[in-house]
């Protein structure tokens, strides 16, 4: 490699850095390829070839070191670094993506009262189909795109951003009754089932099953539903003791 080459190949691996992240962080391939919209698999392609390159860059710089010009190494090192520092935003974007899908459903469980009879008769709520659908097809997409130690680390973190989320939100749902209670679980274990075949998934499942079956009935509400009967109760004793009371009265006007 002649010494003029050295810079040149410098120079191209910061241009394809600066296009990738122009087409796909920037969201310029939906202008100049006509993409409707940047999904998580072209994010996912475009860290893999990053990687790729960050995967080459060592065995370029010690050709560079043996037979071109020493003095350019830092450069490659800091090519090497903006590469890395590429990657690792669009890592936190694809976790960024999933946690704000789960942000939103979480808003959306907020807004159930799962001790409403319409809502006890549901097998499951559509926030959480919905919720282990996308992830199930998110986690598909890294495996597809990216290496496998590079997929469980992705879907690590997703999970990690989930955990706080769906722990907090099944921790402060109200529950009055045990069929809302039944209700709820049943969602809880739809997460559990659906989301434990993916790798790095954790024990989030299990533990919000525990927060739901850990769940107790407040005690002012199951003195509400015995009240009715109560009341009954007095009303039908108050009548029998009118009846009585009015019967010498009226043996007295007989004689």
């Amino acid at each position: 490699m002649s010494p003029e080459v050295t810079p040149v190949i410098v120079e191209y691996l910061r241009l394809f850095d600066s296009r990738t992240r122009q087409l796909i962080l920037g969201a310029g391939a939906t202008a100049s390829a006509g993409l409707r919209a940047i999904t998580t698999a072209h994010l996912a392609r475009a860290f893999q070839s990053l990687g790729f390159v960050v995967a080459l860059i060592p065995y370029v710089r010690e050709f560079i070191r043996r037979r071109s010009r020493p003095e350019l190494l830092a450069e490659l090192d800091k090519t090497k670094r903006m590469f890395q520092e590429h990657q690792a935003d669009i890592r936190n974007k694809l976790v960024d993506i999933m946690s704000g899908r789960a942000r939103s459903l979480v808003a959306a469980m907020r807004k159930i009262d799962f001790d409403f009879p319409s809502e006890t008769q549901k097998e499951v709520s559509p926030y959480m189909e919905t919720l282990t659908k996308e992830t199930t097809t998110f986690s598909r997409a890294m495996k597809r795109n990216l290496s496998e130690d590079e997929a469980l680390q992705m879907m690590m973190m997703v999970f990690d951003s989930y955990s706080n989320q769906w722990l907090e939100a099944f921790s402060e749902t109200t529950i009055r009754s045990e069929a809302g209670k039944a209700r709820l679980l049943r969602d809880a274990q739809l997460f559990e089932t659906k989301l434990n075949q993916i790798d790095g998934f954790g024990d989030t499942g299990k533990r919000i099953i525990d927060i739901v079956k850990n769940k107790s009935i407040p005690v002012k509400h199951a003195d509400a539903l015995a009240r009715p009967s109560q009341d009954s109760a007095r009303t039908a004793n108050g009548m029998g003791s009118t009846t009585l009371s009015t019967a010498p009265k009226e043996e007295a006007a007989k004689r």
